[in-house]
C-alpha cells in the first residue's frame, strides 16, 4: 500500500465538489419545505438518497479528473460531505 502524498491532493476541487453536494441537499430540503413535501414521512429518506447520489457523482467526478490518487480524492469528498452532517446531527 502506498502512502498518501497530501501535497498532490487537488484540494480546491475536493472542497468545491463537497460544497456542491451540500448546496444540492440544502436546496432540495428548502424546496421540499416550500412546496409542503416535508410533511410526508418519505421526505427525509428521499433527501438522504438525493445527497448520497450527489456525493457518489461528485466523488466519481473528482476521482476521474485527478491524475494522482483518485481513490483518496473520492474518499475526501465523501468525508467532507458526511462530517458536517454528523456534527449537525450531534448538536440538534
Amino acid at each position: 500500500m502506498q502512502s498518501i502524498d497530501w501535497r498532490r491532493i487537488n484540494w480546491p476541487s475536493v472542497l468545491l465538489h463537497a460544497l456542491y453536494v451540500w448546496v444540492v441537499g440544502i436546496a432540495a430540503t428548502f424546496l421540499g419545505s416550500v412546496f409542503g413535501l416535508s410533511q410526508s414521512p418519505d421526505f427525509f429518506p428521499a433527501i438522504t438518497l438525493i445527497v448520497a447520489l450527489a456525493t457518489l457523482w461528485a466523488s466519481y467526478r473528482v476521482a476521474m479528473r485527478s491524475n494522482q490518487q483518485p481513490m483518496v480524492h473520492g474518499f475526501l469528498v465523501g468525508l467532507l460531505v458526511a462530517l458536517p452532517g454528523l456534527i449537525l446531527n450531534l448538536f440538534s
